[in-house]
């Protein structure tokens, strides 16, 4: 069985690290990334694993969430994305800071909570 592929960017290296030893420990390949220009390297540079799920923090340094898994899908059409934020759902999708068929988990959130949804965003049919 294929262990799916996460990319996580935050820049945050606290939430960050966090992530990465909950998702690590879960059972998932994880790679990390604090900005969109290193997610895109991380990207580039993966091409032994495909990667199943970009988690990317809404308000990064040099871009938004939403313009990251823009990017990313290009080179990776069938990738998913779990947007996160600290704005409510509301307040994104009045921004349209949302990918469409996109997820989203609101900060703070607990370890469980985060690991539910990856299960969920990765196989629906467990839940």
């Amino acid at each position: 069985m294929r262990v799916p592929t996460i990319l996580v960017v935050e820049d945050d290296p606290i939430a960050r690290n966090i992530m990465l030893q909950m998702l690590t420990k879960r059972g998932f390949r994880v790679f990390e990334a604090d900005s969109a220009d290193e997610a895109l390297a991380v990207c580039e540079a993966m091409t032994n694993h495909a990667l199943d799920l970009v988690i990317a923090d809404h308000a990064l340094p040099d871009t938004t969430g939403r313009q990251l898994a823009e990017r990313i899908l290009k080179s990776c059409p069938n990738v998913k994305v779990l947007h996160l934020s600290g704005w409510p759902y509301s307040r994104m999708e009045q921004e349209n800071a949302l990918l469409p068929g996109s997820s989203f988990l609101q900060k703070p959130f607990t370890g469980g909570q985060l690991l539910e949804v990856v299960q969920n965003i990765l196989d629906p049919r467990t839940h």
